[in-house]
Formats: C-alpha cells, sequence, structure tokens
C-alpha cells in the first residue's frame, strides 16, 4: 500500500533544510530583470528538479529521514 502527494516544503521548514534553501532561492530570481516577469518559473522548475533528483543527496537525505520516497527519472 502506498500513498501518493504533494508535499509542500516551505510548510516545514525544519524537515526539509536543504530542499527550502534551494527554493527560496528562486525569489532572486525576481530581482534580476524585469523581461524575467512572470517567466521565471518555467526555467526554475527545471532546473530544481534536475537539482533535487541527480545533485543534491542532503535533498534526497532530508525526504528520507521523513520517509518520503522521490521518484526521479529512471537511469539509463
Amino acid at each position: 500500500m502506498a500513498d501518493m502527494g504533494y508535499v509542500l516544503t516551505p510548510y516545514f521548514p525544519n524537515q526539509f533544510p536543504h530542499m527550502n534553501l534551494v527554493a527560496e532561492a528562486s525569489m532572486l530570481i525576481n530581482l534580476m530583470d524585469e523581461s524575467l516577469e512572470n517567466r521565471e518559473g518555467y526555467a526554475y522548475v527545471g532546473a530544481m528538479a534536475e537539482l533535487v533528483f541527480l545533485n543534491c543527496p542532503e535533498c534526497l537525505a532530508d525526504m528520507e529521514k521523513q520517509n518520503h520516497v522521490m521518484n526521479s527519472v529512471p537511469s539509463g
């Protein structure tokens, strides 16, 4: 038996410190250039997914500590 759902890590900053640091850094995009207004999320979502799934073992450890399993892109 398994449950699927969406985890809102900003609601639980103590449980997901590494993932929240990366997510909060995305707010800097809003300070960069007005030409990115209303489009900043498109690039961020892909970059965030790649970082968490492939390059952030600390993020995955945060999830594991809370008994969550991140589904990532299959290798190979």
